[in-house]
């Protein structure tokens, strides 16, 4: 899950403007935080897989 959040930040920043950097990377890290805290282990692959095909099926 980190990985998909920080390959995600990465591509927006890639995709926007670079000031969009501290802050993205805040909102990341606050995700990455209460995933960790609130998402019981077992359900971390289906919500990557719920933000994959999201992403997928994104323009």
């Amino acid at each position: 899950m980190k990985a998909i959040t920080d390959n995600l930040i990465a591509a927006e920043i890639a995709t926007q403007e670079q000031y969009l950097l501290e802050e993205s990377a805040q909102t990341i890290q606050k995700l990455q935080e209460n995933l960790h805290q609130y998402t019981p282990i077992g359900d971390h692959l289906g919500l990557a897989e719920a933000i994959i095909n999201q992403l997928k099926t994104q323009k």
